[in-house]
């Protein structure tokens, strides 16, 4: 009897890690990005991340057990406005120093028609806020997928620039991030 149970839950184990490493898939750098879009004054000011990576563990037929875990390197920002890569670096703004990085860690997915939705939280300079993504698919394979989407945040949600706009510059409140993961298993 103890032999059968060893062995139902060594199959039961393997069953999960299987299914498990069937949702990983990794990100390809070259073929990723994310991006921003903020207006300021009658202008918008477009930027990207250079640097991120992290997990994810996604399938269409398994929404409910799919996650995701992204890292973006803060010190790899890059804005348009030539003078303002420096300022987005600074205490306060981004306050790259003291939080060199900025995470979104979703485990809540859903369809909604042919797109989806990731649910969950948004971290910033230390300030958790909860943040819903869409994005579709432009590609989906067993072992390749092309992922689009974008959110709209509040910059002063998580105490970047001042939340008086014509403190901070003009730079409007309202954040467009938008992003493009291709990713392989």
């Amino acid at each position: 009897m103890k032999k059968i149970l060893i062995t139902l839950a060594t199959l039961v184990f393997a069953t999960s890690v299987q299914a498990a490493e069937n949702l990983a898939w990794k990100i390809v750098p070259a073929q990723s990005k994310i991006e921003f879009k903020v207006a300021q004054d009658n202008s918008i000011i477009s930027g990207s991340f250079k640097k991120f990576g992290g997990t994810i563990n996604f399938d269409k037929a398994q929404l409910s057990k799919s996650k995701v875990a992204i890292d973006i390197d803060i010190s790899s920002i890059a804005v348009s406005l030539a003078e303002a890569n420096g300022t987005v670096q600074s205490p306060e703004w981004f306050s790259a120093k003291a939080f060199p990085k900025a995470t979104f860690v979703a485990d809540k997915f859903s369809a909604v028609g042919k797109n989806f939705r990731a649910e969950g939280n948004l971290t910033i300079k230390g300030k958790s806020v909860p943040t819903t993504l869409e994005f579709a698919f432009d590609e989906y394979s067993s072992t390749k997928a092309h992922a689009t989407g974008k959110t709209t945040i509040k910059r002063s949600a998580f105490g970047v620039g001042n939340s008086d706009v014509k403190k901070a510059n003009n730079v409007k409140d309202e954040v467009e991030i938008s992003f493009v993961v291709s990713a392989e298993k």
